[in-house]
């Protein structure tokens, strides 16, 4: 990701790479302005659900949607998530 720094800790997304070669991402970190996103999450996802559901209701309503849409859906299952 590049970035240009607005303040000590905020930062603006210039652009996002996904998957550059090797000699790019060699460029890359000799660098001061970009950083590595890992693509890497870890939680229940009940926690998450009732995050999302708190601060994003209508997310949560599609991923609902989703849930619905790929698997016999019943409370059970949903609170199983």
């Amino acid at each position: 990701m590049n970035t240009n720094k607005i303040s000590e800790d905020i930062f603006t997304l210039s652009n996002f790479v996904e998957k550059p070669s090797y000699e790019l991402a060699l460029e890359y970190t000799q660098k001061d302005n970009y950083y590595w996103n890992a693509g890497i999450f870890v939680f229940e996802s009940g926690v998450m659900l009732n995050h999302i559901s708190k601060h994003m209701p209508a997310l949560y309503v599609q991923c609902e949607k989703s849930v619905i849409g790929t698997l016999i859906y019943t409370q059970e299952n949903w609170k199983a998530l």
